[in-house]
């Protein structure tokens, strides 16, 4: 009993964790802003073009500048996220966002659950008469100029981002409230399948089924 006092002293409470998370999305938000319009002015600059809303349309469908955005303003969430938990003076940041070895038997069962419900619902899709392709996903792939530029952004930086804040940060301080385990598992899933906005809405589904596994 004793070391769970002292585990939750060293946690930001429900209310302030939500304080701290919307703090979070305003900076990682406004980053993402301020690098698009960056790069439009850059593309004005260099096109002569001087329509802006044309340019950031445009850098909004770059896969180059689709990943420069994405690696940006992860960085800057990131150090947001662990800017607010070293501001608690608690439980150290690893721990707090419950960065552990989880041993090889339960990576096993977490990789054979998400492929086979990754495959179900693929499938699942193909009965509704969904193609599996979003144009998004295409444009971005097409554009991405370096490839391994967007490997990282995609592939590495948003998804290191996305689990620290939800399953880390958002987390820790929603599951020792009155909302519990389930109901924090089950609310981080559903607003980490909203912000995929870009995806069909099958798509968010997905998101959503592997966010609860």
């Amino acid at each position: 009993m004793e070391d769970e006092v002292k585990l939750d002293e060293g946690v930001w409470n429900a209310w302030m964790t939500l304080v701290w998370g919307l703090f979070i999305l305003f900076v990682y938000m406004g980053a993402q802003t301020l690098v698009v319009v960056l790069a439009a002015y850059l593309e004005v600059e260099r096109t002569g073009d001087s329509n802006m809303m044309r340019q950031i349309t445009l850098v909004a469908e770059s896969g180059y500048y689709i990943s420069l955005v994405i690696l940006l303003a992860g960085s800057v969430g990131l150090l947001s996220i662990a800017g607010c938990v070293i501001s608690r003076r608690g439980l150290p940041l690893g721990e707090y966002l419950a960065l552990r070895n989880i041993g090889f038997k339960a990576w096993l069962f977490s990789m054979a659950a998400f492929l086979a419900t990754w495959a179900g619902l693929g499938l699942a899709g193909k009965w509704l008469g969904e193609t599996g392709v979003n144009d998004f996903m295409v444009k971005t792939y097409q554009s991405a100029e370096p490839m391994w530029l967007l490997v990282l952004a995609v592939g590495i930086c948003a998804p290191f981002f996305e689990e620290a804040f939800f399953r880390g940060f958002i987390f820790a301080g929603l599951v020792r409230s009155k909302i519990g385990v389930w109901g924090t598992i089950f609310g981080t899933s559903f607003v980490w399948a909203l912000i995929h906005s870009q995806y069909e809405a099958l798509d968010v589904g997905i998101v959503f089924v592997l966010g609860v596994l």
